[in-house]
């Protein structure tokens, strides 16, 4: 009698379901007919109460669920590894991580984090697993030997169809760090804190969002932005380009406000006294002459502050290149809980290159060719 294997991905990541299917076909030749695999959606159609999906779960023997950066703190894939607590404490159950660490996985998703997990990229990983699904399964000696041997022999075809599937699906950025305070605690990289980002870039920095708040409204904080001129008066090589969405606009205005539940006033107050009140000692002109002393010409050459008549939310360019592909980029929609908490994803230009020149070239289009100047405004 075939033992249930139960799988579990979540759909926000197509690529997963992908890297699923053929993980199964692939288990099915090393275990033959000993396994037979079962998925959500072949439960009996009409259940539809957790507690009955709940039932037909739990009648697992084993379980693998399949994860990666996006997907790994999903509801779904909580609630079915909450169904198989006790198959998972037994050492039945697996996940398998796509593109993302152990570590970063038990950071992300709390909830699993007392549960082991493994790598399906690792040959030595995935080795593992069949072995402690021959012991369960009561296979030993010569069957044994055969079974762990037909692993060794046929993984090399699952880690190729592993390295197709991205360049089939085309998704987000490819490193995904959850829902963080944006801004303040952005990890998984030394290229996206401020002000630590001004001191990173080798030669051009690319930042579009709404208001860049954090580094334009001087009347809230001021770190950030003389950070960014000390650095450009010691390195006159360096160039800054900015992009804000023009929220002076009083549809544009309009949204953020809605987007941010009604804190669009307080910062747009703030940059207005940065950029329209020339009597107050933040106006843009005056800081950056106090900022930059007798060098204030030299930043009008390197910073270029542009608006752009529509509402867009959070790329950083670092120091793209398309002949070296040195560039790395980071995307913070605005789609969190609140407008300070958001999903951040990275991407780099050699390995994601599609991806990132598309944003890149879509952003510095937008910025050369459909904005307006802000600054350097010489007045």
């Amino acid at each position: 009698m075939s033992s249930k294997v139960f799988i579990s991905w979540s759909s926000e990541d197509p690529r997963v379901r992908e890297i699923a299917e053929f993980f199964q076909a692939w288990s099915k030749c090393i275990f033959g007919d000993r396994i037979d695999f079962f998925y959500s959606e072949d439960i009996m159609p009409g259940v539809d109460s957790r507690d009955e999906i709940e039932n037909e779960i739990s009648a697992a023997q084993f379980a693998f669920f399949f994860l990666s950066q996006r997907t790994s703190k999903a509801s779904w894939v909580v609630f079915e590894a909450g169904c198989l607590n006790n198959l998972l404490k037994n050492g039945n159950g697996y996940f398998l991580l796509t593109d993302i660490s152990v570590q970063d996985f038990h950071r992300l998703c709390p909830p699993l984090s007392k549960y082991q997990a493994s790598q399906i990229n690792s040959a030595g990983d995935v080795e593992k697993i069949v072995k402690r699904m021959c012991e369960k399964l009561g296979i030993s000696g010569g069957d044994r030997l055969h079974i762990v041997a037909e692993t060794k022999q046929a993984y090399p075809e699952l880690a190729d169809f592993l390295k197709e599937v991205p360049d089939r699906v085309q998704l987000l950025p490819d490193r995904y760090t959850g829902l963080l305070p944006y801004g303040d605690n952005i990890d998984c990289s030394n290229n996206f804190k401020m002000p630590r980002i001004f001191s990173e870039f080798k030669k051009e920095l690319f930042m579009v969002g709404i208001n860049l708040n954090y580094l334009l409204n001087l009347r809230a904080d001021q770190t950030n932005f003389v950070k960014m001129i000390n650095v450009l008066v010691d390195n006159p090589e360096k160039r800054v380009n900015l992009c804000i969405c023009d929220i002076w606009e009083t549809h544009i205005r309009y949204t953020y406000d809605k987007v941010v539940a009604g804190y669009a006033n307080t910062e747009i107050e703030g940059l207005a006294e940065v950029f329209q009140d020339k009597e107050s000692c933040l106006y843009i002109n005056t800081f950056i002459k106090k900022v930059a002393g007798n060098k204030y010409d030299q930043i009008t050459g390197q910073l270029t502050i542009k608006k752009i008549e529509t509402l867009v939310d959070t790329f950083w360019f670092v120091d793209a290149d398309a002949i070296n592909e040195t560039g790395v980029m980071m995307l913070a929609p605005m789609t969190g809980l609140s407008g300070y908490d958001r999903g951040v994803f990275f991407a780099d230009q050699k390995n994601r290159g599609s991806i990132f020149n598309h944003y890149y070239e879509l952003c510095k289009n937008s910025f050369n060719r459909h904005s307006k100047p802000v600054w350097p405004n010489f007045s």
